[in-house]
Formats: C-alpha cells, sequence, structure tokens
C-alpha cells in the first residue's frame, strides 16, 4: 500500500511538472505579424491601416513604435518610451486576435474628431499573416 501511494504522488509529480503552462500556450499563439482589419471606438468603425509585429524576445513593433511587451493572465502590455497601453484579449486564435481597451484622450489615437475627456472603448480585430 505505501509503495501505491508513492507511486501514485510520484505520477501526480511528474504530470504537474510536465504540465503545458497556458500562460506559454498565450504567447506563444501571440508572435508573428499581426495585420488590423478593423477598429471601432465607441461602436463606430474607424478607417485604421496598421501592423503589430510580436517578436519572441519580447519586442514588438507597431507603426511607427518599437517597445516591450509582457503578457499578464488576459491582458497584453505594450510598453514604449515610458508609457504602457493595457489591452484587454478578448480573443485569441492562430489567425485572429482581437484586443479591447479604454481610454479618455482621443488624441492618442489622432482622432481629433472625438471631444476632448470623452470616454473611448476601443475594439480592435488582426490578422495574422
Amino acid at each position: 500500500m505505501k509503495l501505491t501511494g508513492r507511486l501514485l504522488v510520484g505520477f501526480a509529480l511528474l504530470m504537474f511538472a510536465c504540465a503545458e503552462d497556458p500562460q506559454l500556450n498565450r504567447e506563444s499563439e501571440l508572435l508573428g505579424f499581426w495585420e488590423y482589419q478593423t477598429m471601432t471606438v465607441n461602436n463606430q468603425v474607424k478607417e485604421f491601416s496598421n501592423f503589430l509585429n510580436i517578436s519572441e524576445d519580447k519586442t514588438y513593433d507597431q507603426c511607427y513604435l518599437t517597445g516591450e511587451w509582457k503578457l499578464k493572465g488576459d491582458r497584453l502590455e505594450l510598453k514604449f518610451g515610458g508609457r504602457v497601453k493595457s489591452y484587454q484579449i478578448v480573443h485569441l486564435s492562430s489567425t485572429r486576435l482581437v484586443l479591447k481597451t479604454s481610454a479618455v484622450n482621443g488624441n492618442d489615437y489622432n482622432y481629433s474628431d472625438i471631444p476632448e475627456g470623452t470616454r473611448l472603448t476601443i475594439v480592435q480585430e488582426l490578422s495574422k499573416k
């Protein structure tokens, strides 16, 4: 009986050590060149042409920005020039990524038609190329 118990404990430890880390799986799915398909700001589709290239070395390129990225649970953080933008990952698959964030300043997104101080909900849909 003691041997069986030890075998079970050993097997459980082995399974735990070999279990896939879901965080690593999500990180590997994020890697690559993503092209923006649509972007909505407060449920209105906006013209937007951009890309997001996420590299294995934890750097990213987005249009003219280069910085560092980090995955924290269901959030993707993009850091550049001392600023951090945090996006909720709404959907992630091998070919599609949907990010959601909130902001207060439309100028951060080059939308001068949005009044200053307006709360923005931004949803970005990207596809992997």
